[in-house]
């Protein structure tokens, strides 16, 4: 009998070798779940209001920004600021009265972290956590380290509105200009199947968008 042949057998099927196969297969399984969980780098971008007037200027801290408009709300093509800001946002959705504007918050990992955050001209108003506005944890979508709570918003430019409606079930519409909740209560829509809103586009004329992301719930 050839012994290398015998030989390369045993390897093959040893415990050893199906255990080193297992944890390789588990790794590849992991390692693209674990990148894809990752928040997103910060870049620079400008986000019009809906009238097209205004544009707000978001550049990333600490980059290279020499020669650029700062951070802040300006007349569209203007080089003159409005006002400025000295803070980072992933998202923003500006007023077309030149002085309102709303941070949305930064990929939740926690109930703590910032949902939404009102200004005008240039100075926070209100802000509000994720905890303001879910009544109960269930029905979030969770990925590894991260979770998604937003089903759906609409920005109401006209009325100067805000509604919001989460994946638990909780609706309300606030004020953009007090940031005060204007009406809150629970949905009648079940959302097991819900689709979540990822702001790729930060134009406030896509005011209204979600984009779905899990084909049902996750349970933690």
């Amino acid at each position: 009998m050839d012994t290398s042949i015998r030989s390369h057998s045993l390897f093959r099927n040893s415990p050893l070798t199906r255990f080193l196969l297992s944890s390789v297969c588990l790794l590849w399984l992991e390692v693209p779940l674990a990148l894809a969980d990752r928040p997103r780098a910060p870049t620079s971008y400008t986000a019009l209001s809906e009238n097209k007037e205004f544009e707000f200027v978001m550049n990333v801290p600490g980059a290279a920004n020499r020669g650029k408009r700062p951070s802040g709300l300006y007349r569209r093509h203007s080089a003159n600021p409005l006002w400025t800001v000295s803070w980072y946002a992933d998202s923003v959705t500006v007023s077309s009265d030149g002085k309102h504007l709303i941070r949305w918050g930064a990929w939740a990992s926690a109930l703590e972290n910032e949902a939404f955050s009102f200004f005008a001209n240039g100075k926070l108003v209100r802000e509000y956590r994720i905890k303001d506005l879910v009544t109960t944890a269930e029905g979030l979508q969770y990925t590894v380290s991260h979770f998604f709570w937003l089903h759906r918003m609409h920005f109401d430019d006209a009325n100067h509105l805000l509604s919001v409606t989460t994946l638990t079930g909780d609706e309300h519409q606030l004020s953009t200009t007090s940031g005060k909740f204007i009406r809150s209560g629970k949905t009648a829509e079940r959302m097991l199947q819900a689709e979540v809103c990822e702001f790729r586009v930060r134009s406030a004329t896509d005011s209204t968008f979600c984009q779905p992301l899990f084909p049902k719930k996750h349970a933690r």
